[in-house]
């Protein structure tokens, strides 16, 4: 199993943005972007750990 790096435990332990899963208005920006994939890995990360507890 590989292990995380510290920003991944960062992201894994943060919980996830609503805002950032909202449909943006406007243009999709850098800090958009960045904000977007941070929630979404923190999402993944929590939804494979839970797999790996229950399963």
């Amino acid at each position: 199993m590989e292990q995380l790096s510290d920003e991944d435990k960062e992201i894994k332990d943060k919980p996830a943005d609503e805002d950032a899963l909202a449909i943006p208005v406007g243009p999709m920006t850098r800090s958009r972007t960045k904000r977007l994939n941070e929630t979404i890995g923190g999402l993944l990360m929590k939804s494979w750990k839970q797999e790996e507890f229950l399963g």
